[in-house]
């Protein structure tokens, strides 16, 4: 006869029917406490499932307090990126992409986490990538708008703004733009025109003075004298001057001047003129009528 055979001793197994009775009678007794019984008994084993779950499978298939510092992308080709992360037990995604013009395309232009951040192994790494082609760009309308708050604009929308000043009262003011020599009038900026990313704008802007321009008079064949009140009177300044002999013409005349009749002139221009000599001993460079 094997021990499995054997009859357990009377007391041994009176006690094991006493236990067995016991928990029967707590656990099956028609009884409210009997709910309550039930409802430990889940929550006990919940709490050994949620402590194994979290102290014991987690920290083995996450590699709980294994950490790598994050390598530095910056530059690096995408083609590159996925056996060098691979090797370091790193992952990648391409979150976006961006423009600069001095950089390759296709490089890393940011990455997330930054570099020699402390990740845990297998992490995967947000980088956004540089675009083959400069993206197109909407032209703000910064017509009749201050020449600060046209520039601040084109550069916020990555634009590259270049200032010219024109004669205009209004000053400060963006009259014109140009793109490539051509002339992008209101409503085509209205309509949303588009160029490249980067590409300079050209912006004519007002210089506050008052357009005085004036077709030059003809003072050819007046006495010298003459032509010198009246080029003063309105508001030119005579130049150099230069002495020709002409035999048909008398003394002190003009021969010739520069600016030439009709031309247009603005207040203060210096005028260059060629008059016949008072006297024969007069040089070319004399003013001396």
């Amino acid at each position: 006869m094997t021990n499995q055979d054997m009859p357990l001793p009377k007391a041994r197994k009176k006690k094991a029917d006493s236990w067995s009775d016991t928990l029967k009678y707590w656990l099956t007794r028609d009884h409210y406490s009997t709910l309550l019984i039930h409802i430990g008994l889940m929550a006990g084993l919940f709490m050994i499932v949620l402590c194994l779950f979290f102290y014991v499978y987690l920290p083995t298939t996450t590699h709980h307090g294994e950490t790598i510092r994050v390598p530095n992308l910056e530059d690096m080709h995408i083609n590159e990126i996925g056996d060098f992360l691979k090797n370091k037990d790193l992952r990648f995604e391409i979150l976006d992409t961006g423009y600069q013009q001095e950089k390759k395309p296709f490089v890393v232009l940011k990455q997330t986490p930054e570099a020699a951040s402390a990740v845990k192994i297998g992490r995967k790494i947000y980088i956004t990538v540089n675009a083959a082609d400069p993206p197109m760009i909407e032209i703000p309308d910064i017509i009749s708008f201050s020449i600060r708050s046209g520039i601040q604009q084109l550069q916020t929308a990555k634009l590259s703004p270049n200032t010219n000043y024109i004669k205009h009262s209004d000053k400060d003011v963006v009259l014109r733009i140009e793109v490539d020599g051509k002339d992008i009038s209101k409503q085509a900026l209205k309509d949303g025109y588009k160029v490249k990313q980067g590409t300079r704008i050209e912006l004519f802007v007002g210089d506050g003075q008052r357009n005085n321009d004036f077709d030059m008079p003809n003072v050819i064949g007046r006495k010298f004298d003459e032509a010198e009140v009246y080029l003063n009177g309105i508001g030119l300044r005579l130049g150099q001057i230069h002495y020709e002999k002409a035999a048909d013409k008398q003394p002190g005349t003009v021969l010739t001047q520069r600016p030439g009749p009709g031309r247009r002139v603005a207040p203060g221009t210096s005028i260059e003129l060629w008059v016949t000599p008072y006297y024969d001993n007069e040089k070319s460079a004399d003013k001396q009528p």
